[in-house]
């Protein structure tokens, strides 16, 4: 027999399912779930910036699930800078009101890779879930939330007019959405000009989780000794894109086994080091092209 809805918050809905798929999860999946609920429930518009690997993605399906669980006339449009991406957070979607232990005979019909109706939707004109490229049209459709999943990636940001042409069609939701609803923005930065800062200057409720807590970064010619202005718990020193080790740490001072110029970057407070180890780590910062990929993709920073 299930649960009454009324029983469960949005972190207790996904704990389920993390166990039924034996997941790790890592504190801060909570404090995303706590987030998503609390903002909703406030109906405030929201941005999610959480670094790349995060699995921030595959919460805000399950929060799809489990806001249609607690309220089956509500309607989801999920956009994404095409459609390819925003059918996986259909899919996902579909996949936990399959298999979620809460959400037995949920699914009515034969669902579409794009959308897709639960049982006793109140709404047989507009989906429960429906997944849209950001460039295609919705126009007529309506939607209780919409979520933008990922819309800037580096092919749509790479000139102002593209940046303007993806502004406009973001702009087109404020249409689609009933009265007194919300918009949920989730992705990383992929531009200086990034869309994110914007909307955070509108005053919505921001969550911005980068991977690593704490970074000191100083360009230095020809240095031997550094005073680490961060915890040290977990240190991490990177000459550039390359992991150095060849330093002694006696408390806050650092002393490097020989001289070394350039740009030097020290990181504490890995927030998952069960998945995100320091060999892992150092390797997606060497497999970055640029610092500034590194920097948007797991710092956040445009």
């Amino acid at each position: 027999m299930g649960t009454s809805v009324n029983d469960f918050r949005f972190k207790h809905f996904f704990a389920v399912y993390a166990l039924e798929k034996g997941w790790d999860v890592p504190q801060f999946h909570f404090e995303i779930c706590d987030f998503l609920e609390e903002t909703r429930e406030a109906n405030k518009d929201a941005v999610l910036q959480v670094f790349r690997g995060a699995a921030k993605s595959t919460i805000a399906a399950i929060y799809i699930a489990y806001t249609l669980w607690k309220n089956n006339s509500f309607r989801f449009l999920v956009q994404s800078a095409d459609d390819d991406l925003a059918t996986m957070m259909t899919r996902d979607s579909r996949e936990i009101l399959l298999t979620h232990p809460e959400c037995e005979n949920m699914l009515t019909g034969k669902p579409s890779e794009h959308f897709f109706w639960i049982d006793k939707s109140t709404d047989k004109r507009n989906p429960s879930v429906r997944a849209s490229g950001i460039m295609s049209n919705t126009t007529g459709g309506r939607a209780d939330e919409v979520i933008f999943d990922d819309v800037e990636v580096q092919k749509n940001v790479e000139t102002t007019t593209l940046r303007d042409k993806l502004r406009k069609r973001m702009g087109e939701a404020t249409h689609i959405l009933v009265p007194e609803r919300r918009k949920v923005y989730i992705g990383t930065p992929h531009t200086e000009q990034s869309i994110y800062p914007e909307i955070e200057a509108k005053g919505v409720a921001v969550f911005k989780l980068p991977l690593l807590t704490h970074n000191q970064r100083l360009d230095e010619s020809e240095v031997t000794e550094l005073i680490v202005n961060i915890p040290t718990g977990d240190l991490l020193v990177f000459h550039g894109n390359k992991f150095i080790d060849d330093y002694k740490l006696e408390g806050n001072k650092l002393t490097f086994n020989k001289p070394i110029s350039g740009l030097i970057d020290l990181y504490s407070g890995n927030i998952w080091p069960a998945r995100f180890t320091k060999e892992e780590i150092i390797k997606r910062r060497k497999d970055c092209l640029s610092l500034n990929e590194w920097d948007s993709q797991y710092m956040l920073k445009p």
